[in-house]
């Protein structure tokens, strides 16, 4: 029986750096023995992902909606998920997975580390951005099992504390 890996990318697929990190985890996940699928986003007619079990969704919402389609299709044993900020409908997503794939090893990934200082706050939508990013923060800690980053370490216990 194949292990089966879903990765989530948060992307858009027509920026080649970025899909080319994800493709290389997807490569690695394949190399491990999983049956791996991919979805990204395509907003343009620019596509520079290769990867050959691959879904696309126009935006984020859609995508959000493709991810529920997999989740309850496909009975999962590892996800990642590479979400660059945190809302509350991705949240929800979490929990969803969670309930429905209770044995499913659940791996987050921050493609930067600490973004904090990233939020430009000069909008009334990005402080609300921003906010709703802290507060899903708290919950993120009931439905994933490990948090992968790139950036700067410190030995902390919680890394956003």
């Amino acid at each position: 029986m194949n292990k089966k890996a879903f990765i989530y990318a948060n992307i858009d697929c027509s920026e080649k750096s970025y899909v080319k990190k994800i493709e290389n985890v997807s490569n690695l996940f394949d190399k491990s023995g999983f049956k791996t699928k991919l979805l990204l986003k395509k907003n343009s007619n620019k596509n520079y992902c290769t990867y050959k079990n691959v879904k696309f969704a126009k935006n984020t919402i859609l995508s959000y909606f493709e991810f529920l389609i997999q989740i309850l299709l496909t009975k999962f044993d590892l996800i990642y998920i590479r979400h660059p900020r945190l809302n509350f409908a991705y949240i929800f997503i979490l929990a969803c997975t969670k309930i429905l794939h209770k044995k499913c090893y659940i791996i987050h990934e921050i493609p930067t580390y600490p973004y904090d200082l990233e939020w430009n706050n000069k909008s009334l939508f990005e402080i609300l951005l921003k906010t709703m990013d802290k507060i899903s923060r708290l919950f993120l800690k009931y439905f994933i099992d490990l948090i992968v980053f790139i950036g700067g370490y410190k030995k902390k216990k919680n890394i956003w504390s």
